[in-house]
């Protein structure tokens, strides 16, 4: 038995592989309890992702699957195989061109550590292509690779939105595979897995966090989990961030989502994303809004008293936590805390650029500021 398996699906993509099995060599804590397992979806390279993963000087355990490629071959198929033989009582999922910071699975632990029925999610960086091509093993600082990066697409929604899935009625679609964690126990119990009818590019990530949401797991944010995509190809301009075929291969997809759920996927996500530009506090004129500064971490339960407090009372349409300490765990305590449904309650980490949003509060008459 394992705290961690990690399960990572690979295609023919050797060289973003070799850097992301490196950043997980890295990790400040739990190597000496960690399985990672790398599923190949049939490559035909020669044996060059066998040999790798093979020759490999991994600090955990290491394993490699093969599975001969078939004309039903996805990214489902894969991830199933790795979960079929996982040891650890925490699977992470995340795909083979990401890199991963040091505290990466510090941080998966700390919210599974302290709530039971949890899929946990991160969020990532782009890199561009100069950097990437630099990589070959090196581990680049916070700092380097932040840089030389831009921030995927959904953290203009996150910046309306907050750090706080909870306060989105269908924060399940916000499940995507680049990384995300979920105690084993939890997905034997209700005989979830990943559906291996999408066959094309999308939507099955989102179909797995819609099955763990329907049977009562709550979908949460971690922004300490912060993860960097390598460049291999162009990224497009699209709003989706989409190329023309994987936005047919989506809409594909969607269709046998609606089929199976009653609902079209892409509709849903396009109507939180419409409710989250019409009901936020950062536009004129201004709602009733409470927004609350933690500096100091010691003060945290005074904040879950004062915010349990502010819901009951309902004066204020947005209470917004704005938290400088970054030693706190009011954002895990945030998502699993039952919201108001007529006062929405927001969490921004200080450090985290989508923070900036609310920074032209602090100097709104309007807004009622408490510094704790």
């Amino acid at each position: 038995m394992y705290k961690f398996t990690v399960v990572i699906p690979t295609f023919q993509r050797t060289e973003l592989l070799a850097n992301t099995l490196a950043y997980l060599n890295k990790q400040d804590r739990y190597t000496d309890d960690l399985e990672v397992i790398v599923v190949d979806d049939g490559s035909n390279d020669g044996g060059r992702t066998r040999d790798m993963v093979s020759q490999f000087q991994a600090r955990y355990d290491l394993k490699y699957i093969y599975l001969e490629r078939i004309p039903d071959a996805s990214a489902s198929r894969t991830r199933n195989a790795g979960l079929d033989i996982a040891r650890g009582d925490i699977v992470v999922f995340m795909d083979d061109d990401i890199l991963v910071r040091e505290n990466f699975l510090t941080e998966h632990a700390r919210y599974h550590d302290q709530y039971d029925s949890l899929l946990t999610l991160g969020h990532r960086r782009n890199l561009n292509e100069a950097i990437t091509n630099r990589i070959n093993g090196q581990t680049f600082t916070r700092q380097e690779l932040t840089e030389e990066s831009f921030p995927e697409t959904r953290m203009h929604i996150l910046q309306l939105q907050s750090f706080n899935l909870n306060s989105c009625k269908d924060a399940w679609i916000h499940a995507y595979s680049f990384t995300m964690s979920v105690k084993r126990k939890n997905l034997q119990r209700n005989g979830i897995c990943f559906d291996e009818a999408y066959q094309l590019w999308g939507s099955e990530d989102v179909d797995f966090g819609y099955q763990l949401y329907v049977n009562g797991m709550k979908v949460v944010l971690n922004p300490e989990i912060e993860v960097y995509h390598q460049y291999h190809g162009e990224y497009h301009t699209h709003p989706t961030g989409l190329d023309d075929s994987k936005l047919r291969e989506l809409k594909i997809n969607d269709q046998i989502f609606e089929e199976k759920r009653g609902f079209s996927y892409v509709k849903r996500a396009h109507k939180v994303r419409v409710e989250s530009v019409r009901n936020n506090p950062f536009f004129e004129p201004m709602p009733p809004t409470k927004l609350y500064v933690l500096r100091d971490a010691a003060q945290e339960q005074e904040l879950r008293t004062s915010l349990l407090h502010d819901m009951e009372k309902d004066r204020h349409k947005f209470l917004v936590v704005y938290d400088e300490s970054g030693l706190s765990n009011i954002d895990l305590w945030i998502q699993i805390t039952k919201q108001s449904p007529s006062c929405k309650l927001l969490y921004y980490p200080a450090d985290n650029p989508v923070a900036e949003v609310v920074r032209p509060l602090m100097n709104k008459d309007a807004v009622e500021i408490v510094v704790l």
